[in-house]
């Protein structure tokens, strides 16, 4: 799963609350541009730290830096799938094409790589449900 942070770590969306660990993301001591990765019951959590507080606006060349960050992961990582929340997220102020299609000029170059955008809380559920073998 994939989510974007602040580095102040204000979890202010219920997305966000039910999925990250404030305490685990404050111990990584990441900066802007970063991106965490925690494991959960062998499923990977990429939380991306593009802003410095909640509320901030996002900069393209931040979001572009994070997703490049992502994609190595997900290639060293060999995953073939990750999903991401479209709403409730800090990444809320983008239209959706325009995520849509930031995620697209990034991992378009011949991997195979399912990406899918959940809404509200089936991404929440989705979650739950994965880290319990359900899925």
């Amino acid at each position: 799963m994939v989510h974007f942070v602040s580095k102040d770590l204000i979890l202010y969306t219920g997305t966000i609350k039910l999925i990250a660990d404030q305490e685990d993301l404050a111990k990584a001591g990441a900066e802007v541009r970063d991106v965490i990765i925690k494991i959960n019951r062998k499923r990977y959590i990429f939380s991306l730290v593009i802003t410095n507080k909640a509320g901030d606006e996002m900069k393209p060349s931040d979001v572009n830096k994070c997703l490049n960050m992502l994609k190595e992961l997900i290639l060293e990582k060999k995953l073939r799938s990750f999903w991401i929340a479209r709403t409730g997220e800090l990444t809320d102020t983008l239209s959706r094409r325009s995520l849509v299609q930031r995620f697209k000029e990034v991992f378009h170059n011949g991997n195979t790589i399912a990406i899918t955008f959940c809404y509200g809380m089936e991404c929440v559920k989705h979650y739950h449900q994965s880290i319990a073998g359900q899925y």
